[in-house]
């Protein structure tokens, strides 16, 4: 739940350096992004504005884009400790 992970960040910022701080905000800040643009593709074809072929593109792309951030974003993190 969001109160989970409000109590998670909470604590995560408070025993970490600044650091790992800020690249756990990023990782937070990212995945909120991308639950709601699951979200938005989700809505636009339940209403129909989109086919059934295109939603499935949409989240085929979404998810290659979302493992390939992860991936850079992580790598780089590591490199500057």
């Amino acid at each position: 739940t969001i109160q989970q992970v409000a109590f998670w960040y909470y604590s995560m910022r408070r025993s970490t350096s600044k650091n790992q701080a800020q690249d756990f905000t990023i990782l937070v800040l990212t995945e909120a992004l991308l639950a709601t643009h699951y979200g938005v593709i989700y809505l636009l074809a339940v209403f129909g504005c989109i086919s059934w072929q295109y939603e499935q593109l949409a989240y085929t792309y979404s998810d290659i884009f979302a493992k390939l951030f992860h991936s850079i974003y992580l790598v780089s993190s590591r490199r500057r400790r």
